[in-house]
């Protein structure tokens, strides 16, 4: 799936596109306050990976089989970008097992473990 190569140069540009699509449908939020914005085209100001909490949330049918929520800050919200006491948050959850094409924690999560996000994982 994430091989066809004519749209993207490479497999990780077409998993970070699904993950910013995932995070724009399911937070609502405008283009610019997630990847760098066109008004701002001299700073490199985005969503990075500081601004994701993660949880594991223990499943309600087994215990054993978490579920992954994310919880993300929004710190470049529209008219308040200099402004850091005014941010945005909101929650990204994993999808049951039947609908996990459409989850927006499982293309995050793979960018997160290709970069090296958490510590206790190597």
């Amino acid at each position: 799936m994430w091989e066809h190569l004519t749209h993207f140069r490479t497999t990780r540009m077409a998993v970070q596109t699904v993950s910013v699509t995932s995070i724009l449908y399911f937070t609502g939020e405008r283009v610019g306050a997630i990847i760098q914005s066109e008004a701002h085209r001299d700073k490199t100001e985005a969503l990075e990976w500081r601004d994701i909490e993660w949880w594991l949330v223990p499943g309600p049918d087994n215990p054993h089989r978490p579920n992954v929520v994310a919880r993300l800050t929004i710190r470049l919200p529209k008219g308040f970008r200099r402004d850091d006491s005014k941010f945005k948050g909101g929650f990204l959850g994993s999808e049951e097992p039947m609908y996990r094409a459409t989850c927006p924690i499982l293309p995050l999560l793979a960018l997160a473990l290709e970069d090296n996000v958490f510590q206790d994982i190597s």
